[in-house]
C-alpha cells in the first residue's frame, strides 16, 4: 500500500476511534447529570413535604397552647358566673361563656385536623425518605461507575492522541491539509473502503475503472461524487 495513503487509513482509524470516544463521554456525562438532577430532585421534594410536616407539627403545638389559654378562659368564666350580683353581669358572663366555648370548639377542630395532616404529611415524608435513600444508592453506583468509564475514556484518549501525533508527524503536508478538510466537511469520514463496488461513504456505485485503480492501493484517488480518499481492504475478492 502506497505509504501516504496507509498512514492515512491509520490516521481515520483512530479519529473514528477517538470520536466514538467523545461520543461516549458525552452520553456519559448526559446520564451522571441526569442522574445527578434526579437525585437533587428527590431530595428536595424530601426537604419540602420535611418542613412542611415540622410547620404542622409547630403550628400544633401553638394552636395546643391556644386551646391551653382558651381552657382556662372558659373555667374562669364558668367559674365567674357564681359571683355575678346582677342580670346585666349575667348576660354578660353568659356571652364571654359562649365565645370561649365556641373558640375552644374551633380550636379543638382545628387541632384535629392537625393531627390528620401530620399523620398523612408523615406517611409521605417516610415514603419520600425510602425514594431519596433508593436515588441516593443509585447516584453513589453512578458517580463510581463513572468515574472508572471517564477514566478509561480518557487513557484512551489521550493513547490515541500519541498514536495520531505519531502518524501525523509521517504525512505530508499537502496531504494532511486534504485529509482534515474533508474530515471536517465529510462528518469525520475523510477515509473510506470500497463496499460492494460502491464509495463505503456516500454509497454511490463506483465506476469499474475507477475500482480496478483504487485495488493497487498505490496512490491517493478519490470519490466522484463526494470527494472521500478511497482504499481497498481486499474484503470483497
Amino acid at each position: 500500500m502506497n505509504e501516504q495513503l496507509e498512514l492515512l487509513v491509520r490516521l481515520q482509524a483512530i479519529d473514528h476511534a477517538v470520536h466514538k470516544l467523545n461520543a461516549s463521554r458525552t452520553d456519559l456525562e448526559a446520564e451522571i447529570k441526569k442522574t445527578r438532577d434526579d437525585f437533587a430532585r428527590e431530595a428536595e421534594d424530601f426537604n419540602r413535604l420535611n418542613q412542611e410536616l415540622e410547620e404542622s407539627k409547630k403550628n400544633l403545638r401553638s394552636e395546643e397552647r391556644t386551646l391551653q389559654q382558651a381552657g382556662d378562659n372558659l373555667a374562669h368564666y364558668e367559674k365567674k358566673i357564681y359571683s355575678v350580683k346582677s342580670q346585666k353581669e349575667m348576660e354578660a358572663v353568659d356571652h364571654e361563656i359562649k365565645a370561649a366555648r365556641e373558640e375552644k370548639g374551633k380550636l379543638e377542630e382545628s387541632i384535629l385536623y392537625l393531627f390528620e395532616a401530620i399523620d398523612k404529611l408523615s406517611a409521605k415524608v417516610k415514603a419520600e425518605e425510602e425514594i431519596l435513600s433508593q436515588a441516593r444508592v443509585k447516584l453513589e453506583k453512578g458517580e463510581k461507575n463513572y468515574k472508572k468509564q471517564l477514566a478509561q475514556i480518557n487513557k484512551s484518549l489521550k493513547f490515541d492522541k500519541v498514536e495520531r501525533e505519531n502518524i501525523v508527524g509521517s504525512v505530508r503536508p499537502d496531504t494532511l491539509s486534504l485529509y482534515e478538510k474533508l474530515r471536517i466537511n465529510r462528518n469525520n469520514l475523510a477515509v473510506t473502503s470500497i463496499l460492494g463496488g460502491a464509495c463505503g461513504g456516500c454509497f454511490m456505485t463506483l465506476p469499474p475503472q475507477v475500482v480496478n485503480e483504487v485495488k493497487p492501493n498505490s496512490s491517493i484517488i478519490r470519490c466522484q461524487s463526494c470527494t472521500r480518499i478511497l482504499y481497498w481492504d481486499g474484503k470483497e475478492e
